[in-house]
């Protein structure tokens, strides 16, 4: 018996493409449980003429629960999400910045000491 040959199906490949900022598009999403943890995926395609015109890239942001198949589906984010931070952005709503200088929605922003004194 000879050992069997193995190809890789080029088709099933994702797309890898210099870093950079490119025009695109909102594509689709599709929700799914990777290592028991629930997830949605957001497809979007180049829409910007080039050389990577039409390719399509998704990004995997984390969820805090959903709903099971069958009922209407209900995503629970968590204030501090990558999702919501992303869904504020796009939105072109004006927030304050957090420590690594990404938008901070108004509902996760709070108060803190600035300085302690004593007083006699």
């Amino acid at each position: 018996m000879t050992d069997p040959e193995f190809f890789i199906d080029a088709k099933y490949l994702q797309p890898k493409i210099p870093e950079g900022v490119y025009e695109g598009v909102f594509v689709r999403q599709e929700m799914a449980v990777v290592f028991k943890c629930p997830k949605i995926f957001v497809y979007c395609r180049i829409t910007e003429l080039g050389q990577y015109h039409g390719v399509e890239l998704f990004r995997a942001y984390r969820l805090n629960n959903h709903s099971r198949p069958g009922k209407s589906p209900k995503l629970i984010l968590k204030p501090r999400s990558e999702l919501l931070r992303m869904i504020q952005h796009v939105s072109g709503e004006k927030v304050r910045r957090d420590y690594r200088q990404r938008n901070l929605p108004e509902f996760d922003q709070y108060s803190v000491i600035e300085e302690i004194t004593c007083v006699d």
